[in-house]
């Protein structure tokens, strides 16, 4: 009783225990050994990023870094006697269902590695983005679920590739990305709209497009857990025409999005959560947050920089920066005109493999 009371105050209040406050609690003991710093920034809906610990004076702090943030743990004793900290979790997006129509009951099929649990986050989460950023609903589907799990089975650990899903029964696009998290994956996709509001060329978006693309009706997700792990997602609509990042279709289903905070507020999710994910993603080296976009989320700027502070090399070696980047770009454009389908170029393909190095 006298533990229970001691963790009511220092949470404030029974009602404001959350999976994070219920973490700590059942560090009570045990030694530190029990501690897990993953699971400990699962519990805050983040993803780990770093970790260190250190003993002494009857106690033992663990230091954590969850997403950008950094988060100490202090236990005291051995076994703990109690484990407390002072960080105060943001509102993140799995807090809340997704607002109105974006609610949205998955239907498991009988085929994902995915609980049903898993399922229901992935759903809510594709949802409250895409309301962001003003496309409708989408619904998951079990045999659109069984078609990308069964392909996943059958790819295995021979590589992270795409299939040939424009193709298949229900011809959809794919996004494949490292880790079995739901939630990883979809930030991961999601936050590619920082890089570009030039879905159809720039070569930096294909994920975020692909399930941003309002004709898309239905997604199914299956994934692979051996090694790190690898979650991947289809997006169908009625027909093969209306499957995303089709050539010629991105005016039709991609309004320019800048993200700002209203946008996010409305649906459930903040500026301050995909700042963090963005920053996280920036640190491993698979996101460039540029421009308007990142402005909007308080996040620096590169471009900003070159341009406002550039001296004469400062000048010329930005513009042999844009040429190389204006080459690259080139060659994108040249292999989208020869294929339809622009999202399956495997140079888009997000594996965090060594800046993670968790699963």
């Amino acid at each position: 009783m006298i533990r229970t009371a001691v963790i009511v105050c220092l949470l404030g209040s029974v009602a404001a225990i959350t999976p994070w406050s219920k973490y700590l609690a059942s560090l009570a003991g045990k030694t530190p050994s029990a501690f897990n710093w993953q699971t400990a920034c699962k519990m805050l809906g983040q993803s780990p990023a770093g970790y260190g610990m250190s003993m002494g004076g009857g106690k033992t702090t663990f230091r954590l870094t969850c997403d950008s943030n950094k988060i100490d743990v202090v236990c005291h004793g051995n076994p703990f006697s109690s484990c407390m900290s002072s960080y105060k979790p943001p509102a993140v997006a799995s807090d809340t269902p997704p607002p109105g129509r974006y609610a949205q009951t998955a239907k498991k099929g009988s085929c994902s590695g995915f609980s049903a649990a898993e399922i229901q986050v992935f759903l809510d989460i594709h949802n409250k983005m895409r309301c962001a950023v003003g496309a409708p609903p989408v619904v998951w589907d079990g045999a659109l679920e069984c078609q990308a799990q069964r392909t996943q089975n059958r790819i295995g650990t021979n590589g992270m590739h795409h299939s040939d899903s424009y193709s298949m029964s229900i011809p959809a696009g794919e996004n494949l990305a490292t880790g079995t998290s739901p939630l990883n994956a979809a930030w991961m996709w999601f936050t590619e709209y920082l890089q570009s509001t030039d879905y159809a060329h720039g070569g930096e978006t294909g994920h975020y497009s692909a399930m941003s693309w309002k004709s898309v009706k239905k997604i199914g997700c299956g994934v692979g857990k051996t090694g790190k792990g690898i979650v991947r997602c289809q997006y169908a609509g009625t027909s093969k025409a209306t499957a995303p990042n089709m050539g010629g279709q991105y005016g039709n289903n991609l309004s320019p999005f800048y993200g700002n905070p209203s946008d996010f507020q409305k649906c459930g999710l903040t500026a301050g959560e995909v700042k963090a994910k963005a920053s996280l993603y920036k640190k491993w080296g698979i996101l460039s947050p540029r421009g308007r976009m990142a402005r909007n989320i308080g996040m620096y700027s590169v471009t900003d920089a070159i341009w406002s502070n550039a001296l004469p090399t400062g000048f010329f070696s930005a513009c042999a920066f844009m040429g190389a980047a204006a080459m690259v770009t080139i060659g994108v454009a040249l292999r989208r005109r020869r294929s339809p389908a622009a999202s399956q170029d495997d140079r888009g393909l997000l594996s965090v493999e060594a800046a993670e190095g968790l699963e």
